[in-house]
């Protein structure tokens, strides 16, 4: 399944815009957090320190 789409080539052979499925953005988003939180808890586990990820503000 492709995630992103190309709109037809121009000339140059270059896509004139990109189209994102947006559900497809919050699936990523979803992804990288749980990543987030895998990688502080292994990071809590091997120093033995206390540590999360910080979500971001969007503005």
């Amino acid at each position: 399944m492709s995630l992103l789409r190309k709109a037809p080539a121009t000339r140059t052979g270059s896509p004139t815009s990109l189209k994102t499925d947006i559900r497809k953005l919050g699936l990523f988003n979803r992804m990288a957090t749980e990543g987030g939180n895998t990688v502080a808890d292994h990071l809590s586990q091997m120093t033995g320190m206390e540590t999360e990820m910080e979500r971001p503000t969007w503005r």
